[in-house]
């Protein structure tokens, strides 16, 4: 994407500077986050995750801070994953979420999404294989409004973990997300919270595994935040320039370090990808 910057007056008025990116110009004020979020830029689409850990113990490392609150094991190769609820409500037809969308990445790290009929207790299984699924959400519900039990995506093979939605929340809490292939992704900023503590210290990392496709991906800390529930109990991090991050690569949010027990922590990061 080039960037060629100039000032142009208009007939009478000030001298404004411009912007022009992909032969498009732009004038100084243009509103770059409402038109990518109108679509008005094709090929660019924003970015915002955002997950929360409703229990971090004292002495955790390396904990991704999503809401399943387990270790996260990256499928190495597509698997149909396997919907459930621990309520009978949720259903077709039931009181609590009756279809959910699934959203990630296929076995050659496409975009895809899948809309699942839920079944209460009894498992249902995808159609499609996945690598990633780094979103679920609550597409239809009855009169709860949304899921009455906690929906849990798993892996048919391996049954392991790969999202899920905490009960009454309607969509997944999960602050990782699989750059697609061909893509790009222009981190803007991240941020941590702490959410509940009475005194806790706790560190949060941005994380960067470039090419998870390859087996020995290793997993690199782009940026810290000591968090500190007496004084910094949150905090956002402008990454400028951007941040970068290549197709097939896991951006994440980890806890590295916490002091007490029952620390609910909360973190995201947003940008754009193309």
């Amino acid at each position: 994407m080039s960037d060629n910057i100039q000032l142009n007056a208009g007939s009478g008025g000030p001298v404004l500077a411009s912007k022009e990116v992909g032969g498009v110009q732009f004038q100084k004020g243009y509103d770059w986050d409402l038109d990518i979020a109108e679509g008005g830029l094709p090929g660019i689409d924003a970015l915002l995750k955002f997950g929360a850990h409703f229990d971090v113990d004292s002495g955790a490392t390396k904990e991704l801070i999503w809401s399943p609150q387990v270790a996260w094991t990256p499928l190495t190769s597509a698997s149909t994953l396997d919907v459930v609820s621990d309520s009978t409500n949720d259903t077709d037809g039931g009181t609590g979420a009756r279809t959910v969308e699934l959203i990630g990445l296929d076995s050659n790290w496409v975009e895809q999404t899948e809309e699942i009929t839920l079944s209460g207790t009894t498992p249902v299984t995808t159609t499609k294989s996945w690598l990633r699924v780094f979103r679920m959400k609550v597409l239809t519900a009855g009169s709860t409004e949304n899921n009455v039990g906690t929906l849990t995506a798993t892996a048919t093979t391996g049954a392991t973990v790969q999202c899920n939605i905490k009960a009454a929340y309607g969509q997944s809490l999960t602050a990782y997300w699989t750059v697609p292939a061909g893509k790009t992704l222009y981190i803007r900023d991240w941020y941590c919270q702490i959410g509940r503590s009475l005194s806790a210290v706790a560190t949060v990392g941005l994380f960067l595994r470039p090419d998870a496709a390859q087996a020995d991906a290793p997993l690199q800390c782009k940026h810290l935040i000591e968090l500190n529930s007496g004084g910094n109990s949150g905090s956002t991090y402008e990454f400028k320039p951007n941040g970068i991050a290549e197709q097939r690569s896991d951006v994440m949010c980890m806890v590295m370090e916490c002091d007490t027990n029952n620390t609910i922590l909360t973190a995201g990061f947003s940008g754009v990808y193309k």
